[in-house]
């Protein structure tokens, strides 16, 4: 028996049918594990298309979009009529859909209003078990209907002379957001509820696949820069999730029919990512938006900007993913860095009237790229033809980046698309008017002679320069052509200057897309090189448009911030002295003091020793002195966290628009600072190569030590602020003080910090400028974490590796986390932040995920050894598994580096015998796009193991540990297991490059890797 059987009713059609009446149809399916239960299609059928199947005796009923004349075959005579999903049979179907938009009359009646209101069930708080009724979870989508309707009882036919109110019109009919977000089972994250940690928690249980899984997983695949994530994989898991438990091989008779009952079942099932994406951008929280769009942006892909209006709903603008994007642009002659928001750009704006041959996201895509990528999702993409629910009216954004090879255009460019047809959506073609540089419009020839065309045009070139018409004439020829659009060029004689043409098909001929993609980038060039630069939110406060703006929410939170900014000083020099003052030449002195402490080959006697600690009891007087004049920035900053970081949302857009301010301010500070340092040292340099005296050469010296500090001085950032609460911290507690307010500090931080790290932002567990770990402040925040989750167990996975090798580019892969990645060390210090985990799968409650900053850091030449090896050893020793990373397929960086660490693991196990470590290293080879590099790199790991292994021999023997023989004694590590190789981040050459999926394809894999058989392996954490 098959897992599910359609049933097919057979209809007696009327004869005839009154304008207005509507026919209810029904379909039975049966399943093994439900009994018969009844799928309920609303299927308003046109009644023209009535008329031309009303001789079929028996008829499959596909639901489709709302919007869409119902599909009706004829079973009984098996007549195959092939439409072809683009071309102009899309355009004629359209082409019908607009006639029935266009008629006033087509509307739903009264009574079946009502019948949907009184119908209506909550499913807010159902399960997915409760919702196979409407096919939440038996595979069958029924048009993502609205609760009311989905569940709404079969009627009789029901006619418009029923109605006792006004009618309700058609376009109404399509769902809400709120019911397509139940439909999902998302409803418990909206609005903005849900987290980065809901999304990435650590799971092993296989769970059903239902529609909130694969909405997770979408979300889940973008965060870790799956390009494919957006609808190769949605359209995989949809397969697998509606795939039949059983089947049989077709029979010759019954063929044809399983062909089209196939096709039928897949097109009910398919969710149109473009809907997906509304969806989660809806129910993301402030924090989650910001990730999701530097994942959107990492991957090439365009990102949701302005929401369309649906039902309680306005027109809404996100301009918190904006502030995720830093673009090099120029300004003024000069190259800055920008966040999107607020680079000056120019706007390329795409519209089209009705429907056309070709797809405008193609042609879109098409341009933005030198090498075609599906930036925009279009009708070629995996889902590419499926209905679209709620995102018909949505504005989605994305930027060419120009390079020094670019043939295309010298700035920084948006270019946005309007989906669906530009005449339903009038306040969007509005909006687009005033911030476009140039519109492209694509229109049928066909439409260019209705009365409403030159109307529309007449009023877009009132707001905008230049406007690119591209003409779909697919039916027309060319005198056709030439009339039509002369007559439309008549009307608009005034603002011909500003229009050009680009013909796309013409008497069923197509062009090749090369040459389009030629002529439109011509086209666009020369309207756009005349343009002046301007920044999107420049453009949105000069429209002053009236509608609802997601931060918008937050005003407090802006307000505030904004009041709070005025305080920060305006000098740059001597900032950090003059806003942490604590963290400056005091704690470097007691931390100083601290080594020299610890150290005991530096002292002598136990009297020297006492000396050292009371000289480090000063320095915390001094700081204590400090904390008595704190700042009026510090003062307010601490007591407006403390005030936010209560309410989640609030305490992310706090914290996201403080780092933005900082950032931008060190992005217009820096530049001056690093030419000061390079002219310096370009001095220094040409000095050496003409040998001149060696008292000029030590003076070109300084000069490079004092630039060097003064840039050093002048990077200031949301860790700085962060650093300097922990030594507030530590010196008030070191120092007592009978003052009130000083004491409140000592109450209050800890649980600042641990609220801020339980909610994604990183904590500092080694100061990244002195080499320090505050244990006073860490044990201070763990016990306040005690406090606020209870007694937890912890993993520790860190990192270690080469400067610029990708390791937080891996972690913010594997975990979705916004650890900094850049050239150059950007990371300094070590950082932890929290993953949760399932709690009955994992015999610990937390990953706690450390990233470092690199070894062979230029900027610490002068003290390169010493550190790099207390910083591996610090590192490995913390981590229950390191990921050793290494940049390319030679190992001989890390091995000098793994033999200390070697050696302090064997000091530890002398101090303590009894001690069992048990920790484990991963080694994970970055750059290796080879997809046979695990049997290539074969004998290379062997000999490396063989390296290891003489080194560990080697340092037993020094510390007289005769059953010492292998690395593996010491640090766990399997050769065949935890030696993974990863592809290139990039498919191409940045700017424009995409992220490569099999980068993020063996990031997913390594991590499974880590938490199904390495964890499990683990006794104690």
């Amino acid at each position: 028996m098959l897992s599910r059987m359609w049933v097919f009713l057979t209809f007696k059609l009327r004869q005839r049918y009154q304008p207005g009446e509507y026919i209810v149809h029904t379909a039975y399916t049966s399943n093994k594990q439900d009994e018969l239960s009844i799928k309920t299609f609303q299927v308003v059928t046109n009644v023209k298309r009535v008329q031309e199947e009303r001789n079929c005796k028996q008829v499959f009923v596909q639901e489709r979009h709302s919007e869409k004349v119902t599909n009706v075959r004829c079973l009984e005579e098996v007549t195959v009529q092939s439409r072809l999903s683009s071309g102009h049979h899309v355009k004629e179907r359209e082409e019908a859909r607009q006639k029935k938009y266009s008629n006033e009359d087509y509307k739903i009646p009264t009574e079946q209003k009502k019948d949907f209101r009184d119908s209506t069930l909550d499913v807010k708080n159902m399960n997915d078990r409760q919702l196979p009724s409407y096919g939440h979870d038996q595979g069958c989508i029924q048009k993502y209907h609205s609760t009311a309707q989905l569940n709404t009882p079969v009627k009789e036919t029901v006619t418009e002379e029923n109605t006792k109110t006004a009618p309700k019109k058609l376009d109404d009919k399509s769902p809400d957001m709120k019911s397509f977000i139940n439909f999902l089972g998302l409803d418990e994250y909206y609005p903005d509820k849900m987290q980065v940690r809901d999304v990435m928690k650590i799971e092993l249980s296989h769970k059903t696949m239902t529609f909130k899984e694969i909405a997770l997983m979408f979300i889940r695949n973008i965060i870790m820069i799956n390009l494919n994530g957006r609808d190769r994989c949605v359209q995989e898991q949809l397969i697998h999730k509606n795939k039949p438990e059983t089947s049989k091989p077709p029979t010759n008779s019954n063929y044809l029919e399983n062909i089209l009952r196939r096709k039928s079942r897949a097109s009910n099932c398919e969710i149109n990512p473009l809907d997906l994406t509304i969806a989660v951008f809806k129910c993301a929280s402030p924090m989650l938006k910001y990730t999701l769009a530097s994942k959107f942006f990492t991957c090439q892909l365009a990102m949701p900007v302005i929401f369309p209006k649906n039902c309680d709903e306005d027109i809404s603008i996100s301009l918190i993913p904006l502030h995720s994007m830093v673009i090099e642009c120029t300004s003024n002659g000069n190259s800055i860095n920008e966040v999107s928001l607020n680079c000056p750009c120019h706007v390329v704006s795409f519209i089209r009237f009705g429907l056309l041959s070709v797809s405008k996201s193609k042609l879109v895509n098409e341009i933005l790229n030198d090498q075609y990528h599906n930036t925009f999702f279009d009708r070629d993409c995996p889902l590419g033809s499926s209905n679209r629910c709620v995102s018909d009216g949505l504005i989605e954004a994305a930027w060419y980046l120009p390079s020094k090879k670019s043939n295309f255009l010298s700035s920084v460019t948006t270019f946005l698309n309007l989906r669906g047809d530009a005449n339903r959506f009038q306040e969007q073609l509005r909006m687009l008017s005033n911030i476009s540089s140039i519109l492209v419009i694509l229109i049928d020839m066909n439409n260019i002679d209705s009365k409403l065309t030159p109307n529309i045009l007449k009023s877009l070139l009132d707001n905008v320069d230049g406007i690119i018409i591209a003409i779909d004439a697919y039916k027309n020829t060319e005198n056709d052509l030439f009339e039509k659009f002369e007559a439309l060029l008549n009307r608009t004689k005034q603002y011909q200057e500003r229009v050009q043409l680009c013909v796309l098909k013409m008497n069923e001929e197509t062009r090749s897309s090369a040459d389009i993609k030629k002529e439109m980038r011509d086209n666009i060039r020369m309207q756009i090189d005349t343009k002046p630069l301007s920044s999107i939110s420049s453009r949105l406060k000069a429209c002053n448009l009236k509608t609802n703006i997601d931060i918008a929410r937050y005003r407090e939170v802006q307000k505030i911030v904004t009041d709070l900014w005025k305080l920060f000083p305006r000098s740059c020099e001597n900032i950090k002295q003059q806003v942490i003052p604590v963290q400056g030449e005091h704690w470097v002195a007691w931390t100083k003091k601290l080594k020299k402490f610890q150290n005991s080959s530096i002292y002598k006697s136990q009297t020297e020793a006492g000396t050292i600690k009371k000289h480090m009891s000063d320095e915390r007087a001094k700081q204590v002195e400090l904390c008595q004049k704190i700042g009026p920035f510090m003062e307010s900053f601490i007591y407006y966290l403390n005030e936010f970081c209560i309410t989640e949302n609030e305490c992310h857009v706090f914290v996201m628009l403080v780092k933005n301010l900082l950032d931008d301010r060190s992005r217009k500070v820096l530049p001056k600072f690093q030419s000061k340092y390079l002219s310096d040292w370009r001095s220094l340099k040409l000095a050496k190569e003409q040998k001149k005296e060696q008292a000029t050469i030590v003076g070109l010296l300084k000069d490079v030590a004092q630039s060097e500090k003064d840039l050093y001085e002048a990077s200031f950032g949301f860790e700085h602020l962060c650093r300097e609460l922990g030594q507030i911290f530590e010196a008030l507690s070191e120092c007592a003080t009978k003052q009130t307010y000083l004491q409140q500090y000592v109450w209050a931080l800890p649980k600042i910090a641990a609220r801020l790290l339980l909610m994604g932002q990183p904590f500092e567990l080694m100061d990244g400028d002195v080499a320090n770990v505050p244990m006073i402040w860490i044990k201070a925040v763990f016990r306040e974490l005690t406090q606020l989750l209870g007694d937890k167990k912890l993993l520790a996975l860190s990192v270690l590796g080469i400067q610029s090798s990708g390791k937080s580019t891996l972690l913010n892969t594997m975990f979705g986390f916004q650890f900094a990645v850049s050239a150059g060390r950007c990371t300094r210090g070590v950082y932890a932040q929290l993953m949760p985990v399932e709690k009955t799968a994992f015999p610990f409650d937390y990953i706690l995920v450390i990233d470092t900053e690199g070894l062979r850091a230029l900027e610490l030449a002068d003290l390169k050894k010493s550190h790099d090896n207390e910083l591996a050893t610090f590192v490995v020793g913390l981590g229950d598994i390191t990921i050793v990373n290494i940049k390319g397929e030679n190992t001989t960086e890390v091995q000098d580096v793994m033999q200390i660490v070697v050696h302090a693991f064997l000091r530890l196990k002398l101090a303590n015998k009894k001690s069992n470590l048990k920790q484990r290293c991963i080694f994970a080879h970055q750059n290796v796009p080879a997809q046979d590099a695990n049997e290539k790199m074969r004998h290379g790991r062997q000999k490396f193991i063989e390296i290891l292994d003489s080194m560990t021999k080697e340092a037993a023997a020094q510390e007289q540990i005769a059953d010492i023989q292998t690395f593996n004694q010491v640090i766990e590590l399997d050769i065949e297991k935890d030696i993974w190789y990863f592809s290139d981040l990039w498919r191409g050459d940045p700017p424009m490059a995409p992220a490569n999926p099999g980068y993020s394809e063996t990031v997913a894999d390594a991590l499974k890797s880590i938490t199904q058989r390495l964890i499990v392996q683990r006794e104690t954490y």
